[in-house]
């Protein structure tokens, strides 16, 4: 009996505990439901629409490209797969009360992102809306294509969603650069930022005390000179030059032992970046990126 008495105690404060605990959760760790419908295989999603801005696609070989005003990029496999990934965990938050809002004001043209998810044979899987910023920012009004269900969800996990589509691009200079056959390494024009300025010079790989060095024709040798070649296949843009530059300058030429070469030329500066043109692209960079690719020299 004495049992059954303090069950009748336990079991109504463990509620309350528990019901008490759920307010101070942070949103994105209340078991609201997730945003993708539970009978979608994302692995089966071969093509995303966004609005008629850009699309991805998965080509025939498996890789993603990015289709962004008229043109098709090679799309940054790990940005893209880490989205889909992503969006796998992504929960609505509270549902919107109709009676409070006008659907037309939630989702204004300027601020509305249709996602169109499609397989293979371009059958539309699910679409998933999204709206304007709600009233303190933090998340997003959304709703899902075929439904009038308007629900909030947390803007930090979809903030990716709202660049442009170069963002899903491959953003790299020279993505097919080779820099372990580099055997000569020219500065072909002067480069002057920040008050500073390199003259021309040109760089051959050589020894120095039977270390391989970079060493330029005064016999000044580099450290950095292997990692800053190595760092060229990896660096990434701020974005594509989506306009006609006047005129080019050319600034850097690397060589292979083969005669293959990679060559950089740079356009004016800019509000505070430079464009430069690679094989795989016209480009915007700050212009520490284009310092970064000068070696520093030391007196053997």
């Amino acid at each position: 009996m004495k049992k059954f008495k303090l069950l009748l105690w336990v079991v109504p404060v463990v509620l309350l505990i528990t019901a008490l605990w759920g307010q101070f959760l942070p949103l994105n760790q209340k078991m609201y439901p997730k945003v993708v419908p539970s009978n979608i295989d994302l692995s089966s999603i071969k093509q995303v629409l966004f609005t008629s801005k850009y699309r991805w696609f998965s080509d025939a070989k498996g890789l993603w490209q990015v289709e962004w005003n008229g043109e098709i990029y090679q799309g940054d496999k790990a940005k893209i797969e880490q989205f889909l990934v992503e969006i796998e965990s992504i929960r609505r938050l509270e549902t919107v009360s109709r009676d409070q809002y006008v659907l037309g004001d939630l989702f204004p043209e300027n601020w509305t992102t249709k996602l169109n998810f499609l397989d293979a044979e371009g059958k539309s899987l699910w679409i998933f809306i999204l709206g304007k910023p709600s009233e303190d920012t933090l998340s997003r009004f959304s709703m899902l294509g075929g439904t009038s269900e308007v629900f909030l969800v947390e803007r930090a996990l979809i903030r990716s969603l709202e660049f442009d589509g170069d963002y899903w691009t491959d953003l790299r200079l020279l993505p097919n650069f080779e820099p372990q056959s580099i055997q000569t390494w020219e500065q072909i024009s002067i480069f002057e930022s920040n008050k500073k300025k390199w003259l021309p010079q040109k760089y051959y790989r050589g020894l120095v005390q039977g270390t391989p060095r970079w060493i330029n024709k005064e016999g000044l040798w580099s450290k950095d000179g292997d990692q800053i070649l190595f760092n060229l296949k990896k660096i990434q843009a701020v974005g594509r030059v989506q306009k006609e530059v006047k005129s080019w300058t050319p600034l850097f030429r690397w060589t292979s032992l083969n005669g293959t070469s990679w060559t950089v030329d740079v356009g004016p500066l800019e509000q505070d970046r430079y464009s430069l043109r690679t094989s795989a692209g016209n480009w915007w960079v700050q212009p520490w990126i284009i310092e970064g690719l000068i070696p520093s020299f030391i007196d053997p």
